[in-house]
């Protein structure tokens, strides 16, 4: 995997942009069976119930009032900051869901250390038919005391901040997280155990000083575009699991020293294989590492090594498979002033830091046009206006598309297509066209369709680094002459014209005669 810093990172997600959220990448030699088993992943896990909303109190115990609330059904947490000093227990076929607004924060003068297997969101029983996603979950740990991120067990086990275990004799299944950010944690931002069927989506985690994700016996798993900006450990770990797609997903690290809890560069981008104990701390697993594909996946600066695979010495795992991949050093980071050493204890990434980080990863992708279309749906700021000549004898119409921050216009009309790419320049303004591709003319800024217009026959969907967006208002303005006139009106001032010309030759042709 070192070596392949020659592959690419362009997605197809332009080309795919109707099939469910989960891409499916090209397979080549991969086993279809790990394709069918992610069909599950396109369609929603937990069927909505019943819905208690709450709101913050003015304590820093929210965690009561949001774990009564959960015993009755499904929660959704409104706009505000929930400071907890104690976990929220989920139960199974249960939604938590938070407002984009709304954020768990560990208050900082708590005693609870939430370590062993307890994190700040768990699950009671086996986890089953859960989804969590919305908002913010902010462990704290920069208001917190530095040896929180030991105990006298483990080195690393305070502070998961998303900790859903099954057993070996009764598994969790259906566990779907998504569309949340998760930062300064001492541990894990998401850890899963012993678990069937888990798709984790639009993760945003910076800071967590453990691994960013860490499947420990999970069978059947997606991960999919999430940024992981994690220290001192790996982004994202797969132990002891099967059949396990990660996709899309941009994976940086921040080098950290030992005060964090853990080695000083001892992050992987990604570790693959086998575990069984670690440090003295665990067991051997009942399922062997085998069927893993990781595709599309921007690795940058990642400190001991970009994929650690059977590191522990442990049986190799079995078919693991790495393709169109994206690989970014240190120095190249660098030169873009995006941070990379320097970080510890009393010196944290934030988490605007690490956003500032994505931008600008996003941007050198861009500059080397690596476009990264992913198949997700954003908002995109841009209108679509047409000009549509419908007259008899020469009919067609001018597609325009503006808007700002937009890298490329994917333009599908009566069976045929044509890309127009831009080049993007400071400020996320669009500038000059580099490109126009495909089937279809166009006529300047203006995409060219002959013949009478059909809206129903025309898709305009636009894309920048963050995703797409599919434009269905569209502002026709019609244009026509007047089908009852048997002369064309727009020879009307060509007649005149010629009028004009004749009275004038034959002023002179009399000047000249009489002459």
């Amino acid at each position: 995997a070192k070596g392949s810093r020659e592959n690419d990172v362009q997605s197809k997600a332009a080309d795919n942009r109707r099939r469910p959220v989960q891409v499916d990448c090209e397979m080549k030699l991969f086993p279809a069976f790990l394709l069918i088993s992610f069909l599950w992943s396109s369609v929603g896990i937990v069927e909505a119930g019943e819905q208690t909303a709450i709101s913050p109190d003015s304590g820093h115990s929210n965690q009561n009032q949001i774990n009564e609330a959960l015993k009755k059904g499904d929660v959704f947490l409104n706009a505000g900051v929930y400071e907890i000093d104690g976990p929220i227990y989920i139960y199974p076929d249960t939604k938590l869901t938070l407002d984009s607004d709304a954020i768990i924060r560990v208050w900082k003068w708590s005693s609870q250390w939430f370590f062993g297997r307890t994190g700040l969101i768990n699950c009671v029983g086996s986890p089953k038919n859960i989804e969590i996603s919305g908002g913010e979950i902010d462990g704290n740990c920069d208001e917190l005391p530095s040896n929180y991120h030991s105990n006298d067990q483990d080195p690393h086990d305070c502070e998961r901040a998303i900790f859903l275990i099954g057993s070996s004799n009764d598994y969790g299944e259906n566990i779907y997280i998504h569309d949340i950010k998760i930062y300064d944690t001492f541990s894990d931002g998401i850890h899963v155990r012993f678990s069937n069927r888990v798709k984790i989506e639009n993760v945003f985690e910076s800071n967590c000083e453990h691994e960013g994700i860490y499947f420990c016996v999970v069978i059947d798993g997606l991960i999919y575009n999430c940024e992981i900006a994690g220290i001192t450990s790996d982004n994202l770990r797969i132990e002891n699991s099967k059949r396990i797609k990660v996709d899309t997903c941009l994976l940086y690290s921040y080098t950290g020293d030992h005060n964090n809890g853990a080695y000083k560069g001892g992050e992987a981008g990604i570790q693959i294989g086998d575990q069984g104990r670690s440090f003295g701390v665990g067991s051997d697993k009942p399922v062997h590492t085998s069927d893993i594909e990781v595709c599309n996946t921007t690795f940058a600066n990642n400190g001991r090594t970009a994929v650690a695979l059977d590191i522990a010495g442990k049986e190799p795992s079995d078919n693991v498979y790495f393709h169109d991949n994206r690989f970014i050093g240190a120095s190249e980071l660098e030169t873009m002033g995006i941070p990379v050493e320097g970080f510890d204890f009393g010196n944290m990434p934030t988490k605007e830091m690490s956003e500032k980080v994505f931008s600008s990863i996003f941007d050198i992708l861009d500059r080397n046009f690596s476009f990264r279309y992913l198949n997700r749906e954003t908002k995109i700021n841009a209108s679509v206006d047409i000009t549509d000549y419908n007259n008899s004898y020469n009919p067609h119409s001018l597609v325009y598309v503006n808007g700002t921050g937009i890298t490329c216009v994917k333009y599908e009309y009566d069976g045929r297509s044509t890309t127009r790419y831009f080049t993007i320049y400071e400020g996320n303004t669009t500038a000059e066209t580099t490109l126009w591709e495909g089937d279809l003319q166009h006529k300047g800024e203006a995409l060219f369709l002959e013949g009478n217009f059909d809206e129903s026959k025309l898709s305009v969907t636009c894309y920048n680094s963050k995703g797409y967006q599919k434009i269905t208002n569209f502002n026709v303005t019609e244009v026509t002459d007047d089908s009852g006139l048997v002369l064309n009106p727009a020879l009307w001032s060509f007649v005149g014209t010629l009028a004009i010309l004749g009275i004038s030759i034959f002023r002179n042709l009399r000047r000249f005669i009489r002459w």
